[in-house]
């Protein structure tokens, strides 16, 4: 492994992070093959897996984990460093949530365990106010607001979620530089709905009990 990350990084700076998601996602999978594979072999199937992808510019779109997937209740932990896989791990984010027509999505969603978020309330024909957000922390203030909100993680159910009207962001970008900005109105409300998809929490989380209960009947008649 470390003989891909000193390969990958190089690549990542030269190529772009559109090129580069493809290529070190497929350094990993080239050099996991075993030790006592002949060397000829190695270079057969890293000429496939590194060249295709580099010049064709893959990106990936990640699955969405769907409630009640247990990983979507979980801790995520903080980012101690922001490596060449973080940034692929991002921008394959932001690709995953234009392709689902999304406004925000949380690492946890996607499987990651790690505290990052992408967010992007213009749309959906054109995208201009991108967020990548390492370790956000808030701080809430104004007044208690309803909203109608949806998540890519509960596929087809919306409901009204009490949320505060103003927030103010502190974080990361994806380059390690802080960030901090206030946020009022649809970004404060999509600000609070991927921090908590950090700590575990669903909007669903934030609805009655009945609506919950009909919630869940709905899901397990589809999961049979």
């Amino acid at each position: 492994m470390a003989r891909s990350k000193a390969w990958v990084t190089p690549c990542l700076a030269f190529l772009g992070p559109r090129r580069s998601a493809g290529l070190c996602f497929f350094a990993e999978f080239a050099y996991s093959w075993p030790p006592c594979l002949p060397r000829r072999m190695k270079r057969y199937y890293c000429k496939r897996v590194f060249f295709i992808p580099v010049t064709f510019g893959l990106i990936m779109i990640l699955p969405v984990l769907q409630y009640p997937d247990p990983r979507l209740a979980g801790t995520a932990r903080p980012i101690a460093e922001i490596t060449p896989e973080i940034r692929v791990l991002a921008q394959n984010m932001v690709e995953t949530m234009y392709a689902r027509d999304g406004v925000g999505l949380a690492a946890p969603q996607v499987g990651a365990a790690l505290r990052l978020v992408v967010i992007d309330i213009s749309g959906p024909e054109k995208r201009e106010d991108l967020r990548v957000l390492v370790n956000p922390a808030l701080v809430l203030s104004g007044e208690q607001i309803d909203s109608e909100e949806g998540c890519l993680s509960v596929e087809g159910y919306s409901a009204s979620v009490t949320r505060r009207e103003k927030v103010h962001v502190e974080a990361q970008d994806i380059d390690g530089n802080p960030v901090s900005f206030d946020a009022d109105g649809r970004l404060a409300v999509c600000c609070q709905h991927e921090h908590d998809h950090l700590d575990g929490i669903l909007f669903i989380d934030h609805i009655s009990r009945l609506k919950r209960t009909m919630l869940d009947r709905k899901v397990q008649k589809r999961s049979r």
